[in-house]
C-alpha cells in the first residue's frame, strides 16, 4: 500500500511538473508575443514620424532661443524684432507674431511660417525657398528684392505688400489677397493665381499662371 502510495504521490509531481512547465512556456510566449507586438507598433510611429514632419515639430518652442537653423519659435512674440541676415533654415514659426520686425536679407529654407503675423515686416533682399507660408498676414510687408521659390502662399493676405523687383517662381497664391500690391518690375515665373485677388481687386480665373485672367 505505501508503494502505491509513493507511485501515486510521483505521478502527481510529474503532473505539477507538467503543468507549471507548460505554464511557464505559455507565458514566454506572451512576453515574447507582447514584444513583437510593441515593436510593431513602435516601427510604425517611426514611420508615420518621419513620414509627417523632421523631428523639429515635436520639440517645445523656446521663444527665447536667438534666431538660427532649426529653431522652434511657433507662436512666439517677435513683435518690433530686429533679426536681419538671420538663417531660419528649417524653422518653426507657424503663428509667430512678426508685426513690424525687422527680418531683412534673411534666408528661409523649408521653413515653416503657417499662419503667422508679418504686417509690415521688412524681409527685402531675403531667399525664402521651399517654405510654407499659407494663411500669412503679409499686408504692407516690404518683400521688395526677395527672391521666393516653391513657397506656398494659399490664401494669404497680401493687401499693399511691397514685391518691387522681386522674383516668385512656382508660388502658389491661390486665393491670396494682392489688392493694393506693389508689383512693379516684378517677375512672376509660373505662380498660380486661381481665384486671388488682384492688385485691381479682380478675382483671378481658374487657370492664372503667371498673370491674372
Amino acid at each position: 500500500e505505501s508503494e502505491q502510495q509513493v507511485a501515486v504521490q510521483r505521478r502527481r509531481l510529474r503532473q505539477q511538473l507538467l503543468r507549471k512547465e507548460s505554464g511557464g512556456s505559455v507565458s514566454r510566449w506572451r512576453v515574447v508575443a507582447g514584444l513583437v507586438m510593441v515593436c510593431g507598433l513602435l516601427f510604425l510611429f517611426a514611420k508615420s514620424f518621419k513620414a509627417t514632419a523632421p523631428w523639429e515639430s515635436f520639440i517645445i518652442a523656446n521663444c527665447a532661443m536667438p534666431a538660427g537653423p532649426r529653431i522652434n519659435w511657433s507662436g512666439c512674440d517677435k513683435v518690433g524684432v530686429r533679426l536681419d541676415h538671420s538663417d531660419l533654415t528649417l524653422a518653426k514659426a507657424s503663428g509667430a507674431n512678426f508685426m513690424g520686425s525687422d527680418l531683412e536679407a534673411s534666408r528661409f529654407y523649408q521653413t515653416d511660417l503657417q499662419g503667422a503675423n508679418l504686417r509690415r515686416a521688412r524681409l527685402s533682399a531675403s531667399i525664402v525657398q521651399e517654405s510654407s507660408l499659407e494663411g500669412v498676414d503679409l499686408r504692407e510687408a516690404d518683400l521688395s528684392a526677395t527672391v521666393l521659390q516653391a513657397v506656398n502662399l494659399h490664401s494669404a493676405s497680401l493687401q499693399g505688400v511691397n514685391l518691387q523687383q522681386a522674383r516668385l517662381t512656382d508660388v502658389d497664391l491661390r486665393e491670396a489677397d494682392l489688392t493694393g500690391a506693389h508689383l512693379e518690375q516684378a517677375i512672376l515665373d509660373n505662380v498660380r493665381l486661381d481665384g486671388a485677388v488682384w492688385v485691381d481687386g479682380r478675382r483671378c480665373a481658374v487657370g492664372s499662371l503667371g498673370r491674372c485672367l
